[in-house]
């Protein structure tokens, strides 16, 4: 396949729904909420981007103390390390959350474990 193939993007949460594998794309569309659980949409051009990669594509600066975690298809948070590559293809996680924090917090709820990086979660 040549470059003028590619598509544009290719959106985890569609190839989630969808059954299928990411297709090859010059770019990667993902949810990705600061704090809270207002996701908004986020483009990263490697399938398999280092965790400050998904941070920089939402214009955050993974100097300034940011954890981030993985919201997986089954439910479970997964921390998701600023060095290291997290493949989009592989794990099926189309949410992030990025905290601007220095440490997580663990909960269970409905018999998944939970992070979460603030010591309190609003009711709504």
């Amino acid at each position: 396949m040549n470059t003028e193939e590619l598509l544009d993007y290719d959106d985890l949460g569609n190839a989630l729904r969808e059954g299928r594998a990411l297709r090859p794309a010059r770019g990667y569309r993902f949810l990705l909420a600061q704090g809270d659980l207002n996701f908004q949409s986020r483009v990263v051009s490697d399938p398999v981007p280092l965790g400050r990669q998904l941070l920089e594509a939402a214009a955050l600066d993974p100097r300034d103390g940011y954890s981030l975690i993985a919201i997986l298809p089954s439910g479970d948070f997964e921390d998701v390390r600023l060095n290291e590559p997290f493949d989009l293809r592989e794990r099926g996680a189309e949410r992030f959350i990025a905290f601007q924090t220095d440490r997580d917090f663990k909960l269970t709820l409905n018999d998944h474990e939970l992070l979460w990086g603030k010591p309190v979660i609003s009711g709504t």
